[in-house]
């Protein structure tokens, strides 16, 4: 009679119920290991003492003889300080993890494995200088608005730095990313407070022009920016050589003027600005309707002066594709204005 073995323990093994017979009509059993894992076994396996586990037992201790102590080598940059911690991997083994100090001063829990087979080497710094190294462009001697690169400076944090000399004569240490960027012109003479004319309206109207053309969250942006026009690039970062040119412009400072664009479709640039009046700029827009009239070509509000018919006349007569002298023809005060 077979005797039942339920619930008995044989090493790390318990037994949890009765399995099929094998080939040969021998008993077997389902046990649980102590590791979690199941397995049948025969029962005289189990009652000889030939089978203590899942066969996690017999991986353990091959991984204890075959242990190596690695406290006190060195793998590229990394010292190892002893074992961090030891952590079962998915065939029933144990991998070890070993606490290291990298050369940089950093510590750092790697994997026995891969400092042996020299898949890290650092605890990261040694990429990093690479990729740094890889990527890195000699900025000396050249120029970035005002600021003309001297030499490398120390990093300011992980960001490569450059000691600069500005036009002004001063001199100031600026991150690489920054230079390439634009974000820095100078060193700070730009920003309006060496000119003395930061509450002069014009330099209010320096940086609306520049809020048009290059902000694209301004309202206003689609009718400047957004159809291409821009700022001369010399104006762009510098409101003193701004302010120099529209100072000499004629009507500048005047009541009543404002400065305007002589093309439409032009950028704020030397030759292509002026002051005007209201009535100059109004004539000077987009959406004014162009016309012929004596032989000259002029805008409607133009033409409606020089021939005394009233502008919402020609206007409508446009609006119907009345052209020429059709267009000029005299007004009949005694017919209703739709027919004029």
């Amino acid at each position: 009679m077979i005797k039942d073995l339920t619930g008995l323990k044989f090493g790390r093994l318990t037994v949890i119920e009765r399995a099929e017979n094998d080939k040969r009509g021998g008993a077997r059993w389902r046990c649980k290991c102590d590791c979690g894992n199941e397995t049948v076994v025969a029962g005289g396996k189990l009652k000889r003492g030939l089978t203590k586990s899942c066969g996690c037992l017999n991986r353990e201790k091959s991984s204890e003889r075959f242990f190596k102590d690695l406290t006190g080598q060195k793998f590229g940059r990394l010292t190892v300080l002893g074992v961090d911690h030891k952590k079962p991997n998915n065939h029933g083994g144990t991998v070890i993890y070993w606490l290291c100090r990298c050369d940089c001063g950093n510590e750092v829990v790697v994997l026995g494995g891969s400092l042996k087979r020299g898949n890290t080497k650092s605890c990261g710094c040694l990429s990093r200088e690479k990729t740094s190294e890889r990527l890195f462009k000699d900025l000396t001697g050249m120029k970035f608005g005002r600021l003309t690169v001297l030499e490398r400076a120390a990093n300011k944090g992980k960001k490569t730095a450059w000691r600069c000399k500005c036009d002004c004569g001063n001199s100031c240490v600026v991150a690489g990313n920054n230079l390439r960027s634009g974000e820095v012109k100078s060193c700070g003479c730009l920003r309006g407070q060496n000119h003395g004319l930061r509450n002069d309206k014009f330099y209010n109207t320096w940086c609306n022009i520049k809020k048009r053309c290059f902000n694209t969250g301004s309202s206003d942006y689609k009718y400047y920016g957004g159809r291409g026009i821009t700022m001369f690039p010399a104006w762009i970062h510098d409101f003193q050589a701004f302010y120099n040119y529209v100072s000499k412009l004629p009507h500048f400072g005047e009541e009543g003027y404002s400065l305007d664009r002589i093309d439409n479709n032009g950028n704020y640039a030397p030759g292509n600005i002026r002051f005007a009046d209201v009535k100059t700029q109004c004539r000077n827009r987009r959406s004014n309707h162009i016309v012929e009239y004596n032989g000259e070509t002029m805008t409607l509000a133009e033409a409606a002066e020089l021939s005394g018919i009233p502008y919402a006349t020609l206007k409508r007569r446009c609006n119907v594709g009345d052209t020429g002298d059709r267009l000029f023809r005299p007004v009949n005060h005694g017919s209703s204005k739709k027919f004029q």
